[in-house]
C-alpha cells in the first residue's frame, strides 16, 4: 500500500513549526506544506528546515485566505482586509465557488505566482502543492492554481475530491478539476482528513492523509503515530 503523510500550514502558526519538523525527523510523516505569508512564522519554519535538511520534504501551501499578500494588485480586490491580511470572506459566498470576475481572477494569478516563485528561489526542491482550505479545486479557481503551477514546473498537486454528491452538476464540474490534475501533475487517488476513519475502514487505493500536528485536535500528534505504526513508512508526492 502506498500513502502519503501532509502535515499542513507550516510557518503557519505560532504552534506548528516544532512538532511538524520533529514528526519529519523522525519520519512519522513524509512530507509537509509550508506557507509562505506569515514571515515571523515563516522565518522559523525555514531555518528549522534547513538547518535539518529536509527541503526535499518541503511542499508550499498556497493562500488566498490566511497571512499577507506578496503583491498589490491583489489588495485591491476582497481576498484581502482592510488591515492588510488575507481573508476567506469572499469565498463564503457559494457564488464564488464557482464564477469569480476576470480582473480578480488576474489578480489572483499574479499572487500565486508570487508565492510559488518565493518557494522555488528559498530552496524547497519537493515541487509540490496544496492550499489552505483546498481552495485550489474550486471550480472557480483550480485553472488558474493549474495553470500557475505548470508555469513554475510544479510536479504533483493534492486532490481533494473523494466522493460524489447527489447534485448532478457539481459532480460534472468536481470530474472537471479531477481531470485537470490528473492530466497535469502527479497525485494520489483518495484524500483523508481522518486518521480514525482511516484505521477503520482503510482505503485500497493510493491515498493521502492531511494531518495538522500541533493544531488545537486533541491526540493529533500521537493518532498520526499510530497509522504510521499500524500502515508502515509513508511516502512522499515524489515517490508516487
Amino acid at each position: 500500500m502506498k500513502y502519503v503523510i501532509n502535515a499542513d500550514d507550516l510557518g503557519g502558526y505560532e504552534t506548528v513549526n516544532k512538532p511538524i519538523i520533529d514528526l519529519l525527523k523522525e519520519k512519522i510523516i513524509s512530507q509537509s506544506t509550508i506557507m509562505v505569508t506569515f514571515s515571523e512564522y515563516y522565518s522559523e519554519a525555514k531555518e528549522l528546515v534547513f538547518k535539518n535538511d529536509l527541503q526535499d520534504c518541503i511542499g508550499v501551501h498556497l493562500s488566498l485566505t490566511r497571512g499577507r499578500p506578496l503583491t498589490d494588485p491583489i489588495k485591491k480586490t476582497p481576498f484581502v482586509s482592510d488591515k492588510g491580511y488575507l481573508y476567506g470572506k469572499y469565498l463564503d459566498n457559494k457564488i464564488h465557488y464557482f464564477y469569480i470576475k476576470r480582473k480578480i481572477r488576474k489578480a489572483i494569478e499574479i499572487e500565486l505566482d508570487a508565492q510559488m516563485k518565493k518557494y522555488i528561489s528559498d530552496g524547497y526542491t519537493l515541487m509540490h502543492f496544496d492550499s489552505h482550505g483546498n481552495i485550489h479545486a474550486y471550480p472557480s479557481l483550480y485553472k488558474i492554481f493549474s495553470k500557475v503551477a505548470k508555469r513554475n514546473g510544479f510536479l504533483s498537486a493534492r486532490l481533494p475530491y473523494n466522493v460524489h454528491t447527489k447534485n448532478p452538476l457539481l459532480n460534472l464540474l468536481k470530474n472537471k478539476v479531477i481531470k485537470n490534475f490528473r492530466k497535469n501533475f502527479k497525485t494520489t487517488v483518495l484524500l483523508t482528513y481522518s486518521i480514525k476513519e482511516t484505521l477503520v475502514s482503510m482505503p485500497t487505493d493510493v491515498f493521502e492523509l492531511m494531518t495538522h500536528p500541533g493544531s488545537n485536535e486533541p491526540n493529533e500528534i500521537e493518532n498520526i503515530r499510530t497509522i504510521r505504526n499500524e500502515l508502515g513508512m509513508p511516502i512522499s508526492f515524489k515517490n508516487l
